[in-house]
């Protein structure tokens, strides 16, 4: 409830490797041969996280089961997660492997063909069409356009919006103006931190130029939104490493004083990206262990975020977020 302490788990790109089905590592493999093997680690992480560090739920910005249009895929990927997912609130957002197809906004075909239709079925509540439903395979949505994928909700002390980097997000699109008004509307007082998600990330630290074209869009188009409202903590996935900002990230800038923090949660499962040799934006960025953190809204202005090594529980990054 409001102005209770609030601990949630925020983690992208897991995939799968369910070796329990039939003993086979089919499961985890991938497009470009890649593969997630320590995908059952994060499970294992989560359910840890859940008995011993009190949180009780989770977020799940993107890249789930790495299905890529074979559908049996999302069935091993559920059961494995079960032990979580059976017990404790899942939430999630679309990635490129649930969404994308050569003519959609990202203009990628990452989903195998998906085109997002299994990912809206399972989770019908992570569109802007699941009122107009009748909650029903058949009734939630009719074609892949207008699906809406973003959504938001409150948690304890936290409004957590999650949009879709899949989807046409600059100013004017439907996508724009429904993220203005849902950060215009964030209500400090019963809810004083504000949270946003996204699939790609905005910011990052890399070795490589893939992301730019997309970090550049989001910048110019959804970053002044964030520094309007003052949003306290974005997190990213699609880039498979853990990092951390240098606080009051805007505009390419650090500003110590106070501001926005970027936290990149891509290391759940799959094979990693490459980081910067070395990055100032970027105090901390792993690309060598697999695991995603865990924030703590202790209060309305001290959250605790730590990052956590799904081979061993261990703490790999900690940190502390205050609003001013």
């Amino acid at each position: 409830g409001p102005h209770q302490r609030t601990i949630i788990g925020i983690l992208g790109d897991q995939g799968q490797s369910v070796v329990q089905i039939d003993e086979a590592l089919e499961h985890t493999r991938t497009q470009h041969g890649m593969a997630q093997l320590t995908a059952p680690n994060s499970t294992n992480l989560m359910v840890y996280l859940a008995e011993n560090e009190n949180v009780t739920s989770f977020a799940h910005i993107g890249d789930l089961p790495y299905s890529d249009g074979t559908l049996s895929l999302w069935d091993t990927w559920l059961f494995q997660n079960e032990p979580v997912t059976s017990k404790y609130s899942y939430m999630v957002g679309i990635g490129n492997h649930e969404m994308d197809y050569s003519g959609n906004f990202a203009n990628g075909t990452d989903s195998g063909g998906e085109c997002g239709m299994p990912y809206i079925t399972f989770f019908p509540f992570a569109s802007q069409n699941y009122s107009l439903s009748d909650k029903t395979p058949t009734g939630i949505v009719h074609s892949s356009g207008n699906q809406n994928p973003w959504y938001s909700y409150d948690n304890g002390l936290a409004h957590i919006t999650v949009m879709s980097s899949e989807h046409e997000f600059t100013k004017g699109s439907e996508q724009y103006k429904w993220l203005k008004a849902d950060l215009q509307s964030v209500n400090r007082s019963a809810t004083p931190w504000s949270i946003f998600l996204g699939h790609r990330p905005m910011y990052l630290s890399t070795n490589d130029h893939y992301d730019d074209a997309m970090m550049t869009l989001l910048q110019d188009n959804i970053e002044p939104l964030l520094a309007s409202y003052n949003i306290d903590m974005a997190f990213w996935g699609h880039h498979h490493t853990s990092q951390r900002s240098c606080r009051g990230l805007l505009n390419s800038t650090c500003n110590q004083a106070g501001g926005l923090t970027h936290f990149v949660v891509g290391g759940a499962g799959h094979s990693h990206s490459g980081i910067a040799a070395s990055s100032a934006l970027f105090p901390y960025a792993d690309d060598t262990t697999w695991g995603f953190p865990v924030v703590d809204f202790v209060n309305a202005t001290d959250a605790h975020v730590r990052f956590f090594d799904n081979s061993n529980f261990e703490v790999i990054d900690d940190s502390w977020v205050k609003r001013e």
